[in-house]
């Protein structure tokens, strides 16, 4: 299904960053949920939802490979995670 709704998506993806996401979290897939749920992350935040923005990047943390792995992404969401300490 995430890939269904990021080949339809195309230009609005973003708008749909948080249920890309969330199907990826279903499916075990811990490293692209995380790349997803920064992008909700930064979505919200850019729609002044700071609320949304902050619960996202917390869910993108906690599905964050960790260092060494071989999908650990350390710039994806360009500082944007710092957010999550809030």
């Amino acid at each position: 299904m995430a890939a269904w709704l990021i080949e339809r998506g195309r230009e609005r993806i973003n708008e749909v960053a948080v249920l890309v996401a969330g199907h990826f979290e279903q499916a075990g897939d811990s490293a692209n949920a995380a790349e997803w749920f920064g992008r909700a992350g930064q979505q919200a935040r850019a729609g002044f939802a700071p609320a949304s923005a902050i619960d996202y990047f917390h869910k993108a943390l906690r599905c964050c490979p960790r260092p060494g792995t071989a999908k650990f992404k350390p710039n994806t969401w360009n500082g944007s995670a710092a957010w999550a300490r809030y």
